[in-house]
């Protein structure tokens, strides 16, 4: 059995879970401070800071996580005018989402806690912040530790469903991949940035014959790709068509470059008027002609 596909195999599944490891803990220690100054903010007294506390949880919690995904990725950006990579937005997901439920757990952690405790810390001298620190906060973070364990087990298996956002970016670098293998073939790839203007005219050709591989066609057309051009840029292209015909593309080309025709063609059709007046192999039709009209042809455009 070949394993050989193992090699290109297990360095992505590592590469993967890496950045899972890596959203997971970091989303998950932000949304522990989120979710703590939440919780907290629930036990005061001050109604407009709860309410906004209530409705923060009560959104995040009545929302799938790939919708809160595709938001934070594609919406919010656009409304402040700024980019985030799919890793940014996967942390600022868990982040938001674990801090919604990690509050609930702070609160109810916080409630657990017998208000004789609070009062018994009051009685000792000890200031309400002491109190809370020293007296409240210890029993209560124990207690929560089963259910944060919990939230960051929900968490690590939550960014699969951050695929959502990845695979634009992954699609991204394949497109972009692909276009420089391409650029590369045409002998361009130092010209990636650069604009129509900035390229001559065999680079533009070239840059069109590129384009034209990108679709994966069975077989290009050729129309005189190198009419326009100036004799000292006709090479460059003939050069990548050749290329081409080595690694077996089927081309159908228009020309009167004779001798590209003789180097690289499996047939020549020899037309005027739009009627084909012989064909067959490169040393039948451009060697030993046998109509009048193409050795006509032949005979003044070599001698031209």
């Amino acid at each position: 059995m070949d394993l050989s596909f193992l090699n290109v195999l297990l360095p992505m599944l590592f590469q993967g879970l890496k950045v899972t490891l890596y959203i997971a803990v970091v989303g998950i220690l932000l949304g522990f401070l989120l979710g703590a100054v939440t919780g907290f903010v629930l036990q005061t007294n001050c109604r407009i800071l709860k309410a906004i506390a209530g409705v923060y949880i009560w959104i995040i919690r009545a929302t799938p996580l790939i919708v809160q995904a595709l938001y934070v990725y594609y919406v919010v950006p656009k409304l402040i005018g700024v980019d985030l990579s799919s890793n940014t937005a996967g942390i600022i997901v868990i982040t938001v989402n674990s801090g919604a439920f990690i509050a609930e757990i702070v609160r109810g952690a916080l409630e657990g806690i017998d208000p004789g405790q609070r009062e018994a810390g009051l009685s000792l001298g000890l200031t309400p912040t002491q109190t809370m620190f020293h007296i409240i906060i210890p029993p209560a973070f124990r207690s929560m530790l089963p259910a944060l364990f919990n939230q960051f087990i929900i968490s690590v298996k939550d960014t699969a469903l951050l695929s959502v956002i990845v695979v634009n970016e992954i699609t991204k670098q394949i497109q972009n991949y692909a276009a420089m293998e391409l650029l590369r073939k045409v002998g361009l790839e130092n010209k990636a940035s650069a604009m129509p203007a900035m390229l001559s005219g065999g680079q533009q050709q070239r840059v069109a014959i590129a384009r034209a591989l990108a679709m994966e066609p069975q077989a290009l057309l050729f129309d005189e790709p190198t009419s326009a051009l100036d004799p000292e840029l006709v090479g460059e292209v003939l050069n990548v068509m050749k290329d081409l015909a080595k690694e077996g593309m089927t081309m159908v080309v228009v020309t009167h470059e004779m001798a590209f025709a003789r180097d690289v063609s499996d047939k020549v059709i020899f037309m005027d008027d739009g009627y084909v007046v012989e064909e067959g192999t490169p040393q039948e039709v451009l060697e030993n002609p046998k109509e009048e009209r193409t050795k006509a042809f032949l005979s003044r455009f070599l001698n031209s």
